[in-house]
C-alpha cells in the first residue's frame, strides 16, 4: 500500500523542481516587463536553491523514478546555467582589471556612490562615513529636501557640486573637488536626473564621469526606461572614445543581459570580476542580496581599491573605490 504522505512530498518536489527550472528560463525570454525582468536579480539565490534541490532528489532516491533522471537532469542544467552566470563575479574567474600596485595621488580618483534611501534619517552615519574615506567624486541618489538640509556640512567640503533635489525617491546630489564641468540631464524621463561631468585629474588626465539611478523592473511595471538609459549612456561613451566612469544604482545585476549589453557598447570593465560579487542591495535581508550598485569604467584606469561600506541605515550599502590611470604602476 503506497503512502500518501509520501506521495504529496513526490509531488510537491516535482512542482519546487519545474519552477526553479522555469524561474531559471524566464529571463532567457525577450521581454521587457517587470515580472520577466526581476528574474535576473536572484541568480546566486536561485543557483543555492537549485543545488539543494537536487541533494534532496538524490538523497530521498527520487530520482530512480522513471522520471526521476530527467528531473534531476534539469536541474542539474539550471543549477550549471546559474552558476555560469554568477561565476565571474567570484575569486575563482580572472581578474578583468589589474591592480595599480605603486600609484600616485595625483593620478587617481576615489568616487563613493550612496543610495541614501529617501525615508532614511541617519544622516550622521553616512557624513561620518563620507569623512572618514574622503572621496573624489560622491554621488548621492535618493536625496529629498530633507537630505539636502542633512548635508549641507558636507556640501561645504566640495567646491564643485550639482544637484536636483526631488521628493520622487529620484533625486540625485552630485559633489567632487576635481576641476571640470558638470550637468544634470533628464535623459529618459522629466523626472529620472542623471549626472555627465568632465572632470580632470590634478595630474593632468581628464576623463567623463556620469552618475546614473534609472527606474527599477517591478511586476507592474516594464524595465524599457531603464533598458533605453542605460543603452544610451553606453551609445554616448562609445562614440566619445574618451576615458570615462560610470556609478550609481542602476538597478540592475551586473549579469543581465541589459547590463552586458552596457558594457559592450560602451567598452567599459566591470572592477568586480574576478573579486567578488559586491552585493550592494538589500542591505537589510543577507539572504537577498545582488549588486546593483555599480563602478564601470574604460580600460584606461586600474583598480586600487574596491569595498562595499557599511550599513548606514540604507536599503543600499554604499559602494567605495578607488581608480587610477593605466602606466602609473
Amino acid at each position: 500500500m503506497s503512502n500518501p504522505y509520501k506521495s504529496i512530498l513526490t509531488l510537491a518536489l516535482v512542482i519546487w523542481s519545474g519552477l526553479l527550472a522555469f524561474l531559471t528560463l524566464l529571463p532567457l525570454v525577450p521581454s521587457d516587463a517587470g515580472f520577466v525582468r526581476i528574474w535576473d536579480f536572484p541568480r546566486p539565490q536561485l543557483a543555492v536553491l537549485s543545488i539543494c534541490t537536487i541533494a534532496v532528489l538524490v538523497l530521498s532516491r527520487v530520482w530512480r523514478k522513471r522520471w526521476g533522471l530527467p528531473l534531476l537532469a534539469i536541474l542539474c542544467l539550471a543549477f550549471g546555467y546559474q552558476f555560469k552566470q554568477i561565476l565571474p563575479y567570484t575569486p575563482v574567474a580572472s581578474l578583468q582589471v589589474a591592480v595599480a600596485e605603486e600609484a600616485t595621488g595625483d593620478s587617481c580618483v576615489s568616487v563613493l556612490s550612496a543610495n541614501v534611501y529617501q525615508s532614511n534619517r541617519k544622516a550622521a552615519a553616512l557624513m561620518d562615513l563620507i569623512a572618514a574615506h574622503d572621496p573624489d567624486i560622491l554621488l548621492l541618489m535618493e536625496t529629498d529636501p530633507w537630505w539636502r538640509e542633512a548635508l549641507q556640512p558636507v556640501v561645504a567640503r566640495y567646491p564643485h557640486h550639482k544637484a536636483a533635489i526631488l521628493s520622487n525617491t529620484y533625486g540625485l546630489m552630485f559633489l567632487t573637488r576635481l576641476e571640470g564641468e558638470s550637468a544634470i540631464n533628464y535623459l529618459i524621463e522629466d523626472d529620472i536626473p542623471s549626472v555627465q561631468a568632465s572632470l580632470q585629474l590634478p595630474s593632468g588626465e581628464a576623463f567623463t564621469f556620469y552618475g546614473l539611478h534609472p527606474e527599477p523592473p517591478l511586476i507592474n511595471q516594464s524595465s524599457e526606461e531603464r533598458d533605453a538609459e542605460l543603452l544610451l549612456v553606453a551609445r554616448k561613451l562609445r562614440d566619445a572614445g574618451e576615458p570615462a566612469m560610470v556609478a550609481g544604482d542602476l538597478n540592475d545585476v551586473a549579469w543581465s543581459a541589459t547590463t552586458q549589453q552596457f558594457i559592450e557598447i560602451s567598452r567599459t570593465l566591470d572592477p568586480r570580476v574576478g573579486r567578488g560579487l559586491y552585493a550592494s542591495f538589500h542591505a537589510d535581508h543577507a539572504l537577498l542580496r545582488w549588486p546593483l550598485d555599480h563602478l564601470f569604467h574604460t580600460d584606461d584606469f586600474l583598480v586600487s581599491h574596491l569595498e562595499i561600506l557599511p550599513h548606514v541605515g540604507s536599503d543600499h550599502f554604499p559602494v567605495f573605490g578607488r581608480f587610477c590611470f593605466r602606466g602609473i604602476s
